[in-house]
């Protein structure tokens, strides 16, 4: 099997351990798959252990004085991997990456299970 250009998290995220059995199945999250992998990042970087601290992070938060709210659809973990295909892969080729129960991801994928995990519940903050 070969790794898609959103990097091992697209992998995790769709609970694939074996080539799908149709495009359809590559594109439904696995939820504790996610929620595991948020709450070992959370875990390891505290400065990003509330959720308003990983939105900034990944640029998704208003400014202070906005009125604006994120919009949970746009933090559905399929969208967010797949709009930010090329941050993964710059992070893969400058180093910014973690290591999580043996896998090695794109510290924008793994803030991206973080938001995942905070928004199933998984994580409080």
């Amino acid at each position: 099997m070969a790794l898609t250009t959103t990097g091992a998290l697209g992998l995790v995220a769709c609970g694939v351990d074996e080539e799908p059995a149709t495009p359809a199945d590559a594109t439904r999250p696995d939820v504790d798959g996610l929620d595991a992998i948020g709450v070992a990042y959370v875990a390891v970087t505290p400065d990003e252990d509330r959720r308003d601290a990983v939105l900034a992070a990944l640029g998704l938060d208003a400014p202070a004085d906005a009125d604006t709210v994120v919009d949970d659809a746009a933090l559905d973990p399929t969208t967010l991997l797949a709009a930010r295909a090329t941050s993964i892969r710059s992070d893969f080729a400058t180093g910014e990456v973690v290591e999580l129960d043996g896998w090695v991801l794109s510290r924008t994928e793994a803030r991206i299970a973080a938001l995942a995990a905070f928004r199933s519940g998984a994580l409080a903050g």
